[in-house]
């Protein structure tokens, strides 16, 4: 009886072959794995649901500065609701903030701090959440530099 041998170098190819297959298999399990995590974050938008009721969105403010005033001098959020403040500092060198008061009432004055940015020189950005919201009605927003820089926050 003969007997036939496959040769040494066609056994080393076929183990070859079979490590880059499990190999293959493997990394296409840890991709899978990794793909298919928690949906905690599914819009990926880095954005928390303030509560809100639009879609589990925060609602986002942006307001920029150029010329020593601001690019509105009206803004509006949901009562209630959370929200963040995106302030854009545009003028080079010149200190800036963005804040928000309550509204004492008093023509031309702010009441207590609710939030800032603080002050910083631009050109850069900056930003704060507010949470929990504002109840509603009309709130101060000014820089802490420049007072002629105001404007109103409606919470409706």
């Amino acid at each position: 009886m003969t007997m036939f041998l496959r040769p040494a170098s066609s056994r080393r190819a076929r183990a070859r072959r079979l490590v880059l297959l499990l190999g293959s298999c493997l990394v296409t399990i840890a991709l899978v794995a990794a793909c298919g995590g928690d949906d905690d974050d599914a819009a990926g938008s880095g954005e928390e649901d303030g509560g809100n009721g639009n879609g589990g969105e925060t609602t986002v403010l942006e307001i920029r500065a150029v010329n020593i005033q601001f690019g509105t001098d009206s803004l509006k959020v949901g009562a209630d609701e959370a929200f963040t403040v995106r302030f854009d500092h545009g003028d080079q060198g010149i200190p800036h903030s963005f804040a928000i008061f309550d509204d004492d009432g008093n023509a031309g004055e702010a009441g207590a701090l609710i939030a800032s940015t603080g002050i910083f020189s631009g050109l850069a950005e900056q930003g704060f959440e507010v949470s929990p919201g504002l109840p509603a009605g009309d709130y101060r927003f000014q820089c802490e530099v420049h007072p002629s820089m105001t404007g109103t926050l409606t919470a409706s």
